[in-house]
């Protein structure tokens, strides 16, 4: 009877001692860094999980000025606030322009707690020549970047006029393009 006791032992700690390596083994397949990551959005130094005081430094009425503007789908305000957050190995890729994108329709109490939706970044060009001399240096410069920090593009498309790059992640998108006929190079990153 004793003997029958200890193999019954022995067996339910064999049964428990496999589920547990399972366990372990399949927490090993996460990678730590799930665990670690403390903002979801975070592109350069601009977290996009922040709210939009935190953000842009500006009370409600500014938000609900072009709220009321019809004209756009989004309230877009600069990144001056902000400016000391970037990366400067970002700033120096040469942009003109950094400009958070966030959802329209939001009231007064909630509006402190609205995250931005985009974070768009441009590079204008004064004409034809200024683009042909201009635009291949600045997209080779924003790619080195970016493909060191988030790998190789998902798509890759070279025109004659245009060049399209794409990056998707879990939850975000980039898209970087370069347009003869806008006189630009556009970057946005967006949350998904």
């Amino acid at each position: 009877m004793k003997a029958l006791k200890i193999y019954f032992i022995q067996k339910e700690t064999k049964k428990y001692l496999s589920v547990f390596i399972l366990i372990i083994a399949f927490l090993s397949l996460i990678p730590i860094n799930v665990f670690s990551q403390t903002h979801k959005h975070l592109f350069f130094g601009i977290d996009l999980d922040s709210d939009w005081l935190s953000l842009t430094n500006q009370q409600y009425l500014t938000y609900w000025l072009q709220d009321e503007d019809t004209s756009s789908k989004f309230v877009i305000v600069d990144c001056d606030f902000i400016q000391n957050n970037i990366e400067s190995k970002f700033l120096n890729l040469g942009f003109k322009e950094l400009l958070l994108i966030f959802p329209k329709g939001c009231n007064q109490r909630n509006v402190y707690s609205l995250r931005p939706e985009l974070f768009l970044a441009r590079i204008n060009y004064s004409d034809a020549v200024d683009y042909t001399t201009k635009s291949n240096n600045d997209i080779k410069k924003i790619l080195t970047l970016l493909i060191d920090k988030y790998d190789e593009p998902e798509l890759n498309m070279i025109k004659d006029k245009y060049s399209v790059y794409k990056w998707e992640g879990f939850n975000y998108q980039i898209i970087l393009t370069c347009r003869e006929d806008e006189l630009s190079t556009t970057l946005i990153y967006s949350k998904q």
